[in-house]
């Protein structure tokens, strides 16, 4: 059995669906990087969250490029992550799954450290620069949430407890960027995002015997 990552960016597309007020057909969201919709099967998380936020009013046309500059710049945090977490120099083998160019104790340890002491810092300091250059708040496009919130709280809550990030890091990479804190406890305070975040942890089990991850849209 392969070793389990953290699903943040399928949590941001369950994210947008829990403040989905208007889309009668999303009954239910597998966890899993596909999804049906009118039975065609689609892959991609981030592409299935543009979805769910433009039939939601999550991904407007005329703030697009601002959203996108900041999903784009979350993603390249997340990138340079992956040797951490897989503990490879370029994660998954595509084909076996296993480790690719496996990282000895050193190189572990010395990627840990240049990521805490120099990549990140740079990284997230960059992130907190486009939020006060795209707005002045409290969402990253200032008073509309968009699909771009949703992301970067997520991501953002994962690096502030720890949850989100691998082994190592440190929880402290934030306390230099009082915007994306700010965006964090705006969202976090937000009635549909605080119902999010009580729901029960474990899959309910349903009468096949088998538990299986959903979430209701409202």
């Amino acid at each position: 059995m392969r070793d389990a990552l953290p699903i943040q960016c399928v949590e941001g597309v369950f994210l947008g669906a829990c403040l989905t007020n208007g889309l009668a057909t999303l009954t239910h969201v597998p966890v899993s990087f596909k999804s049906e919709v009118d039975g065609q099967v689609y892959a991609q998380s981030q592409a299935i969250l543009r979805w769910v936020g433009w039939h939601t009013g999550l991904y407007p046309a005329d703030l697009q490029l601002q959203m996108d500059m900041i999903d784009e710049a979350i993603f390249d945090v997340k990138y340079v992550l992956r040797p951490a977490w897989y503990g490879a120099a370029l994660g998954r083998h595509p084909g076996t799954g296993e480790p690719l160019l496996p990282l000895d104790a050193a190189q572990r340890a010395a990627t840990i450290e240049a990521l805490n002491d120099v990549v990140l810092p740079k990284r997230l300091a960059q992130l907190e620069g486009m939020l006060v250059r795209a707005s002045d708040g409290p969402y990253v496009c200032g008073a509309r949430m968009t699909i771009a919130d949703l992301n970067l709280y997520v991501f953002a809550s994962g690096v502030l407890d720890g949850s989100g990030v691998p082994p190592g890091i440190s929880t402290e990479l934030l306390r230099g960027c009082p915007r994306i804190r700010a965006l964090v406890e705006h969202i976090e305070a937000h009635p549909k995002v605080a119902e999010w975040n009580r729901r029960p942890t474990t899959p309910p089990i349903f009468e096949d015997g088998e538990q299986r991850k959903t979430v209701s849209a409202f």
